[in-house]
């Protein structure tokens, strides 16, 4: 089942801004995990883990239409210390919900719902993730670094 070029052009785009996200956190992962931020590092791997999926989602939708992905990777920001990483990865999740807003008007005008379901999909875990960044931004400002970083270490 084939798919219109606009709409392919938009899925390559997609998993290659996950393929970035996924790096960029990987290695603000390992990075908290090295500094003692286990709570935050835990944190960053469930969101690593969610855009996983959502590729896997994504590169098997593409698989039933017969479309070879690139593998492409977007651009990534890697943090020299937790706020420039929440920054940087909130930044990330920002233009990742608007790209997809934008796909998901293109592909209602192309008739792909199944493709707009899927984007919807990822959309609403990606507003969830812009949400808990701003969240820990907030908390940093509210509590203080210090506090921020000793309360980010405990498990």
């Amino acid at each position: 089942m084939k798919i219109d070029s606009g709409s392919e052009a938009g899925l390559h785009k997609m998993v290659a801004d996950q393929s970035g996200h996924i790096a960029q956190m990987q290695a603000h992962h390992v990075q908290q995990r090295a500094w003692g931020y286990k709570r935050l590092s835990k944190q960053t791997k469930k969101r690593i883990d969610d855009v996983r999926d959502h590729q896997k989602s994504t590169l098997h939708y593409m698989a039933q239409r017969e479309i070879t992905p690139k593998m492409e990777r977007g651009p990534i920001s890697i943090g020299t210390d937790v706020p420039a990483q929440l920054v940087n990865d909130l930044a990330n999740e920002k233009k990742l919900v608007a790209d997809l807003n934008t796909f998901i008007i293109a592909a209602r005008h192309a008739g792909e719902d199944s493709l707009r379901r899927l984007v919807e999909h990822v959309v609403k875990d990606n507003e969830q993730h812009v949400a808990d960044l701003e969240a820990q931004l907030n908390l940093i400002k509210t509590m203080g670094l210090p506090n921020y970083l000793a309360k980010a270490s405990k498990v």
